[in-house]
């Protein structure tokens, strides 16, 4: 069922003997946007287009470097993706405020279509060249096949506490990918199961001024991800999975609640 929003604003005077009221204003809408969504990129679009396009209320300007494009080739949801296939293929979204996750719960998701076993990133907010000192967080792909989150604490931003996953990745398949932060434990999920877990109480992630990289670290980069990727989504202060779910059986949207 549609959620329904019916917002009703009045403004009431009363003017003179006659004690008129006046309507100032009424809306009928349907479902909510919400601006917890901080990032969401579907990789919607014609084919070998370089065009990347956030569909979150944000509406980040999306940068690209190297050869990254939409790809009919293989799509999740929508009828493409983003293909990344060489060393310094990454986009980027502009660094802000509403990637600092701090203390509270977040959810970060997305599908992946891997071709490769290597070391890969999938997506970062960091240094170039690793210094955790100044990174929030990193999502890749680790040298055991393994999906691993890297979580930077501000009490001590030189090092970083990891969840990882029992299961490996599979190539040449669909997988959904969450991490979700609940409280005081970090648990990646792997189509919909939990798989992984980190203790975060007391912690709050690091402050990072640097920019969301997708795909790679940097644009000299040597942990690229190779392979198709769909449905980025990252949502601000909600631990959207709880427990083991369905992984979505359509494509994502700003609309979580």
């Amino acid at each position: 069922m549609k959620k329904i929003l019916f917002t009703l604003c009045l403004a009431a005077a009363l003017t003179g003997a006659r004690g008129q009221i006046y309507i100032d204003s009424y809306r009928f809408g349907g479902a909510i946007d919400d601006t917890s969504v901080v990032l969401l990129l579907n990789f919607n679009g014609a084919n070998n287009s370089t065009t990347f396009t956030d569909a979150s209320t944000n509406n980040f300007t999306i940068t690209r470097f190297g050869t990254p494009v939409i790809s009919t080739t293989q799509s999740k949801f929508g009828g493409a993706s983003g293909f990344f296939n060489a060393q310094g293929n990454v986009i980027t979204a502009p660094s802000n405020t509403d990637f600092d996750m701090g203390s509270g719960n977040f959810t970060m998701e997305c599908w992946i279509y891997t071709t490769s076993s290597a070391r890969q990133l999938l997506f970062s907010r960091g240094n170039n060249a690793g210094n955790t000192d100044s990174s929030s967080f990193s999502l890749q792909i680790n040298l055991a096949n393994k999906i691993q989150f890297n979580f930077i604490d501000n009490n001590v931003p030189a090092n970083f506490t990891s969840a990882i996953s029992s299961a490996s990745m599979a190539l040449n398949t669909w997988t959904h990918i969450a991490v979700v932060r609940n409280g005081n434990t970090i648990t990646i999920y792997i189509n919909g199961t939990a798989d992984g877990t980190l203790d975060v109480t007391g912690k709050t992630m690091n402050i990072s001024t640097y920019s969301l990289k997708i795909g790679d670290y940097t644009s000299a980069g040597d942990l690229e991800f190779t392979g198709y990727m769909d449905d980025l989504r990252i949502t601000k202060g909600k631990a959207l999975y709880t427990a083991n779910f369905t992984a979505p059986t359509s494509q994502l949207t700003k609309v979580t609640n």
